[in-house]
């Protein structure tokens, strides 16, 4: 568990005290870790500086004192933070959760019993946007069965490097050579090694960063695996799964939609964004996202490096069918993400 300085706690709620109006918007923000910690902020209008600020509020074990991390515990903790540092609980208008049945259960959910809270006057449930984005996404991959085999495959490839260094040290060694690289230091190969990047659901950036680094790397990760088929099983599975036209197309199709929808939970995770502003952002994205399929971006590109860019070390000659189907897993994705999109906002 992080330790934490209780001045800054403190520091925080003394702020709060002196500074916030009767009536702030306060946020409590929680999320529950598998090693059920609960990091909590809160979100409030300075009288001072005039601005809605956001700090950090409490980090709790929500197992100290109970035996699960039920919706009872969670409650229970967050009155005892508001008490311990002796907020006011008229202040507190609205709870923000990620929306998890614990948090938001219409019978007994966190929200549920704050609202039955005495203290409390009025507050309102909210679901955090940036999680309702993610689970947009999410249902995307349960609903197109290739862009989620992608996903493990990219985790494998992470994972595979990841826990040897010896393996890494040979993958540093191929990049080098494919690109053509000479670097003077060891932190600058230690750099290069490391551009792979675990791509997980519950982070809500990371499937787009380990879809570009995967991009940038691929000739190097393809020679690299076949150095190594004979030696590993796992490189020779990996090797049969990703060094075909198939995957490079979905990995081109990934690598110009991701981008859309990291900028759109970017602007979700701005700190003072009115939620005047969340439909205009989505209809922004949702058009960047047709013009990604309309004027068939991956596909260009696609034919582009594979003729003349850097994956002509491939030597990939993609068939007419092969684009087609490429073409098709193009709309299917743009239109599946806008969808579910549509249906969580």
């Amino acid at each position: 568990m992080p330790k934490v300085c209780p001045s800054m706690c403190y520091a925080t709620a003394k702020e709060i005290s002196v500074t916030a109006a009767p009536t702030n918007h306060a946020e409590d923000t929680v999320c529950i870790q598998s090693e059920s910690q609960m990091i909590g902020f809160i979100q409030y209008y300075n009288r001072g500086s005039e601005k809605v600020e956001v700090k950090f509020l409490c980090l709790e074990n929500v197992l100290a004192s109970s035996d699960a991390a039920d919706s009872l515990t969670i409650t229970s903790i967050l009155l005892e933070v508001i008490e311990k540092h002796s907020l006011n609980f008229d202040w507190f208008k609205s709870f923000v959760s990620d929306g998890a049945s614990v948090m938001v259960g219409e019978r007994s959910g966190v929200a549920t019993r704050l609202k039955a809270d005495e203290r409390i006057q009025s507050l309102i449930s909210v679901h955090c946007v940036c999680h309702k984005l993610a689970l947009a996404c999410t249902d995307t991959l349960n609903d197109l069965a290739t862009i989620k085999k992608m996903q493990n495959t990219l985790n494998t490839l992470w994972q595979l490097l990841d826990n040897s260094n010896k393996k890494t040290a040979i993958f540093l060694k191929v990049q080098l050579e494919v690109s053509e690289i000479t670097l003077s230091n060891k932190n600058s190969q230690k750099k290069i090694a490391k551009k792979l990047k675990k791509a997980c659901q519950t982070r809500w950036l990371s499937f787009n960063a380990a879809v570009q680094s995967a991009w940038e790397s691929f000739s190097a990760i393809i020679q690299f695996l076949i150095r190594m088929k004979d030696e590993d099983p796992t490189c020779q599975g990996l090797l049969v799964q990703m060094n075909n036209v198939r995957f490079l197309a979905c990995l081109y199709v990934l690598k110009h939609v991701l981008p859309v929808l990291d900028n759109l939970s970017k602007s979700f995770q701005h700190s003072t964004v009115n939620f005047s502003h969340l439909k205009p952002e989505i209809v922004r994205a949702k058009a960047a996202l047709d013009e990604v399929a309309t004027k068939e971006v991956p596909i260009k590109q696609f034919c582009q490096d594979i003729k003349e860019g850097k994956m002509v070390l491939l030597q990939f000659s993609p068939s007419e069918h092969q684009l087609a189907s490429m073409r098709n897993l193009l709309l299917k994705y743009v239109s599946a993400l806008k969808e579910n999109i549509d249906l969580r906002f």
